[in-house]
């Protein structure tokens, strides 16, 4: 892009993670409310608490990522009914720089304690309030125990209870996702609908908060941080800037981030804290549930895996086409 005659140089591309959620309630008829409790109340809380927050933002060098935007929010009923929604479920897309993927869990883990726990208790709160003036309401409170997992924690659950049924169970439900992805359903819209079935299948009774994560998973890349180069992009963007300006007359400048889509993100993650994490993350938190759909992007892992590479990201259009094939003629020479 070109803002105040300056061409803009990204050394690298951020990183992107699209957690899933899926809340169990407890059914009630809207007649009795508090004989249950709504799912998506839970997750409007979570949602709330999660929804721009500054506590998923990364900083590096003067530049900040963005705050998390959820994509996608509703309840799970298949048709109308009257009772309390059930299941609830969205995916939630976060950005970053150097956050990894066991910390974002983590922190969502905590959030959806804290808004589950709040729910109960606004709940109960409400309750105590209309004994007052209804006496057929007889219950001292309202309480369910707080549950938070995630999709690795609740498989490892039915791999102890079930055995084998668990893991014919998986590859029955492997394949009808496989179908759903072949006839054009989107990767996070399927994963939601492994967690809901998985969900029915564990068949636990109590409220409780499944968290997963939906691919493709993209880690945060800079030029300047691939582990044993490091610096390394910072001085290919030097000479660059130097051939631009005194060659072309085109000032240049640079930004660290790019916050699109970007090749850059099929150059091999940013190594400092991100390599050594990065694959055991995807296995910790796909397994099982997603982990064969990974496998459809081994082709792009398997590159980040050898490729740490520096790498930059110009504009497009004829000029930059031009600007590029000089640059690369004189890097290469």
């Amino acid at each position: 892009s070109v803002i105040d005659n300056c061409l803009f140089d990204r050394f690298g591309s951020i990183g992107k993670t699209m957690p899933a959620i899926v809340v169990q309630g407890a059914l009630a008829h809207t007649g009795h409310p508090f004989h249950g409790i709504s799912a998506l109340n839970m997750l409007a809380n979570i949602y709330a608490k999660t929804q721009g927050s500054l506590e998923f933002v990364d900083e590096y060098k003067g530049e900040s990522s963005m705050p998390p935007a959820w994509l996608n929010l509703r309840d799970l009923k298949p048709i109308y009914d009257v009772s309390l929604p059930f299941r609830a479920a969205g995916y939630i897309s976060v950005l970053s720089f150097d956050s990894t993927l066991e910390k974002i869990i983590g922190q969502l883990k905590e959030i959806s304690l804290q808004a589950f726990k709040e729910e109960v208790e606004k709940l109960d709160g409400q309750y105590q309030e209309i004994k007052k003036i209804n006496r057929f309401e007889t219950k001292e409170k309202i309480y369910y125990e707080p549950c938070v997992m995630t999709v690795q924690e609740l498989c490892a659950v039915m791999k102890e209870q079930k055995g084998e049924e668990f893991e014919k169970f998986y590859a029955d439900l492997y394949e009808k996702a496989a179908k759903k992805i072949s006839a054009g359903e989107a990767y996070p819209d399927v994963t939601i609908y492994m967690m809901n079935t998985l969900m029915d299948y564990a068949d636990i009774k109590q409220p409780y908060v499944l968290i997963g994560v939906a691919p493709p998973y993209y880690p945060p890349t800079h030029s300047d941080l691939i582990e044993g180069k490091e610096g390394y992009g910072t001085k290919v963007y030097e000479y660059a800037k130097k051939i631009s300006e005194e060659e072309f007359g085109q000032e240049l400048t640079a930004e660290h981030y790019f916050t699109g889509i970007s090749d850059n993100r099929g150059k091999g993650p940013q190594s400092k804290d991100l390599r050594p994490q990065f694959f055991r993350n995807l296995s910790r938190f796909h397994d099982p549930v997603n982990d064969k759909f990974l496998r459809q992007f081994h082709h792009l892992l398997r590159s980040q895996r050898t490729a740490d590479k520096p790498s930059f990201r110009f504009g497009i259009g004829t000029f930059y086409t031009r600007y590029m094939r000089y640059l690369k003629g004189l890097f290469f020479s």
